[in-house]
């Protein structure tokens, strides 16, 4: 393992059920007057969440931005960018779950960087100047933008997804209250937590992990294990509740400074050309992977954390959580065994494969790929 060089986290976390009520406090410091409240098209009014942010903070002026979609284009940055001006905002609050979250902070630096979203994007123009302050209320167990550099939009025209990095895009705080993952659906609670633990595994195994980050990956690890099939079938038990946030946010912290790798390289072409939910997605190949790291990694530290006396049983508690909710099936996608080269070449992403333990060219890719149709 790596000795620790760099290990960064600007934000403050504020975890807890009803943190939420803390929000008045939490924005006095930034002393604004008028508030963007940035969210999603419908889950947030329909459980009453934004109306119950905008009485929490009825002493400010608050304007709401409820156009993210589901995977987020850069446009819709744009269209953010331009709402922030137009309303001379001067702090800007993210309601929701990673798109709400990734529009939000993008937007709020962009403000102060010319140019629109695309030049960022395809690393045309970098972003250099501070924006807005940020406020990162997630809803969902999974994701972790709220704790991170990253914000991953999509290019519609390409249909190319990747992530604006910077550190100027970690929010200076983030909010974090299990009761409010209650909004989620089965489907959704099963999807963010693959996802955490697809960014709790790639960090462990990542090149640039450290001991820090993987004492964070092992505790998520551990945590989404035993939280999220009682998440998934009883979704009212908070104790199941907490569990995913505590997983998420320490995958968070992970691979925020560990960074991601082969797993979210093949979730990208499946979320945008094939329309899979984004964690379903990412853990799609999970456990082939961990077949082809295996020998690269210290993996007696995870078949511990899991309680597993050996790595086949390991595969075998694995493999029944990925399929907690649903068979985990790349055929049942959509893909093709004759779609799969023009697959690989959207999925085979260096900036990511780099950072994989072992190293995997294309052809090696399509076979593993190939192997699970």
């Amino acid at each position: 393992m790596k000795n620790i060089t760099n290990y960064y986290l600007p934000t403050r976390i504020v975890f807890g059920n009803n943190s939420i009520e803390r929000i008045p406090e939490l924005v006095t410091e930034f002393n604004p007057k008028n508030i963007a409240l940035v969210t999603g098209k419908t889950a947030m009014r329909k459980f009453g969440v934004t109306d119950r942010v905008i009485k929490l903070l009825d002493r400010y002026n608050v304007v709401v931005f409820d156009k993210v979609e589901e995977n987020p284009c850069c446009e819709t940055v744009d269209l953010c960018v331009e709402f922030l001006k137009q309303n001379n905002c001067d702090i800007v609050i993210g309601l929701g779950g990673g798109s709400a979250m990734d529009v939000a902070k993008s937007a709020a630096v962009l403000v102060n960087n010319p140019g629109e979203t695309l030049d960022y994007h395809m690393q045309n123009q970098m972003i250099k100047k501070t924006g807005l302050p940020f406020i990162a209320i997630t809803t969902t167990s999974g994701t972790a933008s709220e704790v991170t550099k990253f914000a991953v939009l999509t290019n519609a025209s390409l249909k190319l997804k990747k992530a604006l990095v910077h550190d100027f895009l970690y929010p200076e705080i983030a909010l974090i209250d299990p009761l409010l993952t209650k909004t989620m659906n089965k489907d959704i609670t099963y999807s963010t937590g693959l996802d955490a633990l697809s960014h709790a595994v790639e960090a462990y195994w990542s090149k640039n992990t450290n001991p820090i980050s993987q004492i964070h990956s092992l505790e998520s690890i551990k945590l989404v294990f035993e939280n999220l099939k009682g998440a998934c079938e009883t979704p009212d038990d908070l104790k199941y509740r907490e569990g995913m946030a505590k997983a998420s946010l320490f995958a968070g912290l992970s691979f925020s400074n560990a960074g991601t790798n082969v797993l979210h390289a093949i979730s990208y072409p499946l979320t945008v050309h094939y329309n899979v939910l984004h964690g379903i997605a990412c853990a799609a190949a999970m456990k082939e992977f961990f077949k082809v790291n295996k020998d690269a990694i210290d993996l007696q530290r995870i078949i511990k954390t899991t309680n597993s006396p050996d790595f086949d049983d390991f595969l075998n508690k694995l493999d029944e959580l990925l399929n907690i909710n649903e068979k985990l099936d790349l055929s049942k996608f959509g893909l093709k065994k004759e779609d799969m080269n023009d697959f690989v070449e959207k999925a085979y992403l260096p900036s990511k494969f780099k950072n994989n333990p072992v190293e995997i060219s294309k052809e090696q890719l399509k076979k593993i790929l190939s192997e699970i149709l």
